[in-house]
């Protein structure tokens, strides 16, 4: 599993150009609305906000952050399994010139046609996206969960693979050091565990970050990440069947069938 040093306040991406600024009243309902899957009034509040504020649509979802959580549209809707919604903030048009500021590998462009893909082991194809979504796909919350960490370790594998598709990366780090992966396995989603490992064999490129002795920020190949946490994950189960234990992480097992999904 990949880990690195717990870090009390995670660095934050800059969103670029920023965002609109919104009242507090306007950012609840964004987010209520991502979070309770009300598509029909999450679509309906965007188009008028983008059109009474003159800026582009993916502006709005990205101007909808929690001021104490950090929690945006993305991490509400992918927490509670709401595809459709992740599917159409997804497909919402982002600002022309936007440039990277986060992983500078990535194209300044926001045209996909020639951005590079890698194929899975399932056929799914994966598209690096422009910068702007790019950043909104991976923010983090203050624990420095993105909503793939959210998707993952609620075991709501439509949205991890939406998710996945649209370039969200899997190596990066929350606050306790933890990638998406970890979240999925210690919560017992195996279905997701095993996805994503199978997903980084035809992953062509990505960025995780792993933090060094000195604390400095260093890139590493998603594909190297992930590949190297699939054979300890296959050593572990091999490891615990020869022993004659079940294979995965041993946890308590507990009704959730009336709980909340977990968000942090």
């Amino acid at each position: 599993m990949v880990t690195a040093a717990a870090s009390s306040s995670p660095s934050k991406p800059t969103i670029n150009p920023p965002p609109p600024t919104l009242d507090e009243d306007t950012i609840d309902d964004l987010l209520y609305f991502c979070r309770t899957g009300e598509l029909s009034d999450l679509k309906e509040t965007i188009s008028g906000l983008s059109k009474s504020l003159n800026r582009y649509s993916l502006e709005i979802p990205a101007a909808a952050v929690d001021p104490y959580s950090g929690n945006t549209c993305l991490h509400m809707a992918a927490a509670n399994n709401h595809v459709e919604v992740v599917e159409y903030i997804l497909s919402l048009e982002p600002p022309p010139l936007a440039t990277p500021v986060v992983h500078p590998e990535v194209s300044s462009s926001n045209s996909t046609a020639a951005l590079p893909t890698g194929i899975t082991s399932d056929g799914t194809s994966i598209t690096i996206p422009p910068p702007y979504l790019h950043t909104l796909l991976n923010f983090p919350n203050e624990s420095g969960n993105t909503p793939l960490h959210w998707a993952c370790l609620n075991g709501h594998i439509q949205a991890v693979k939406v998710l996945v598709k649209a370039g969200a990366d899997p190596g990066v780090l929350n606050a306790a050091g933890h990638d998406c992966v970890y979240e999925a396995e210690v919560n017992d989603k195996s279905n997701v565990v095993e996805w994503v490992l199978n997903f980084a064999e035809g992953l062509e490129s990505g960025v995780g970050v792993v933090g060094d002795e000195d604390g400095e920020k260093e890139q590493k190949d998603n594909s190297d990440v992930l590949r190297d946490e699939g054979s300890r994950h296959e050593e572990g189960k091999e490891e615990e069947e020869a022993e004659g234990a079940p294979s995965g992480i041993a946890i308590e097992k507990l009704d959730i069938a009336d709980k909340e999904p977990t968000i942090r």
